[in-house]
């Protein structure tokens, strides 16, 4: 679970510069990530996960079910998973709103 406020807080303060911006590219979102994932001191080793294997190069489009109503479907910028197999939880980015949010399979 620290983990995963970890990287969610991470993200988060990413967000703040992102609101500016009306339409990112992955590139964009991909530079900003990087920035923000340099200032943290203990991205490398956190439960010995090296969060910067974690991040999505680059940042892809990805559909996401509502989870409160399952036809609801979104296409989101995925930038972060926490495991490889991709079974773990994601982090993705949603221009509309330009906030970042927590997802799982």
């Amino acid at each position: 679970m620290y983990l995963v406020k970890v990287c969610v807080e991470v993200i988060f303060g990413v967000a703040a510069i992102l609101n500016a911006v009306k339409i990112m590219t992955a590139w964009e979102i991909e530079s900003i990530i990087n920035l923000e994932l340099k200032s943290e001191s203990n991205i490398h080793d956190v439960f010995g996960l090296d969060l910067t294997k974690c991040l999505i190069t680059p940042p892809i489009k990805q559909k996401y079910k509502d989870s409160n109503v399952s036809t609801e479907i979104y296409e989101l910028w995925t930038v972060l998973e926490e495991t490889e197999d991709k079974k773990g939880y994601k982090i993705y980015y949603d221009e509309e709103s330009k906030m970042f949010g927590l997802a799982v399979e």
